[in-house]
């Protein structure tokens, strides 16, 4: 992973955490000790997502710039390990379940449907 060894080059490199103020596009800005505006915002490949205001992040320091994580909020659903969870703040879930079955806001559609 290149977080850890962007750190580990560079001891002076310490993430700090802060709450989301505006996210747009690909930017966002963070509201803490330091604020941190129009900063790259890091999500899992293939999933796009805008934070609310208020939502929990990271800011992770690296070379002449900074990158923003959203992490740290608590997953609604009871997920089993290797499952994965998506929702959004108006409601929309979406769960994919190890017995290749998909919950879409609460109705169940099982593998062979």
């Amino acid at each position: 992973m290149w977080i850890p060894e962007t750190m580990a080059q560079d001891k002076n490199i310490m993430p700090f955490s802060g709450k989301v103020v505006f996210c747009g596009g690909s930017q966002i800005a963070v509201s803490s000790l330091d604020n941190v505006e129009n900063a790259a915002q890091l999500i899992p490949y293939g999933v796009m997502s805008v934070p609310p205001k208020g939502s929990n992040a990271v800011v992770i320091p690296f070379g002449d710039s900074v990158a923003v994580s959203c992490i740290g909020e608590v997953c609604p659903f009871e997920l089993q390990e290797g499952e994965i969870g998506l929702f959004s703040l108006g409601g929309a879930s979406l769960i994919l379940k190890n017995d290749g079955s998909v919950i879409i806001n609460g109705r169940i559609f099982n593998a062979e449907e």
